[in-house]
């Protein structure tokens, strides 16, 4: 079993929302209505604000060294997670929008669909390592964050992509 220390668990969960910030700006100015051009605006602000709880925890944690072992499945998790990271490089997102898809705005908003359930999912595996509570209860918290932030990425789909609408409600409009 490999040790991790969690100072570098809330490190890495800094460097994520820091890719965040990135992709959502990158984005933004790429957005071509104005629907998704602000959502990402906001979404972006929102990744600096976890980004710096995260800094935070990063702190404490680098104060108390706590440590934790992961088993094989765990360890396997943390590696895909820090080794491909979250969110992906938009340069070659964009380079994959322009050679396969005819709606690059919704496939961009399908992409940030992915990276928050990624998101989230990291999130949640956080908290099954945390002893305190207090901490426990601050990634709950953000882990509503980022659910909330697919709820308005799955809305702006819903206006983007028939499809997507007739599948989830079984009608066109």
């Amino acid at each position: 079993m490999k040790t991790y220390q969690l100072e570098d668990i809330f490190k890495f969960a800094v460097d994520v929302e820091e890719q965040g910030k990135r992709f959502y700006d990158a984005g933004s100015q790429q957005a071509g209505r104005d629907e998704v051009k602000d959502l990402f605006a906001w979404l972006a602000k929102e990744e600096m604000k976890h980004a710096k709880k995260f800094l935070k925890f990063q702190k404490a944690y680098s104060r108390k060294g706590d440590s934790f072992k992961a088993d094989a499945r765990l360890d396997g998790l943390l590696n895909t997670y820090m080794r491909g990271m979250i969110f992906p490089d938009l340069a070659n997102v964009k380079e994959d929008l322009a050679r396969m898809d005819r709606n690059p705005m919704l496939s961009l908003v399908r992409t940030a669909m992915g990276v928050e359930t990624n998101s989230i999912l990291f999130y949640e595996e956080m908290k099954s390592l945390l002893g305190e509570e207090e901490t426990k209860d601050a990634l709950s918290k953000i882990v509503r964050e980022e659910q909330g932030h697919l709820v308005k990425l799955k809305g702006v789909r819903l206006n983007l992509d028939p499809y997507y609408s007739a599948i989830k409600y079984g009608s066109w409009f």
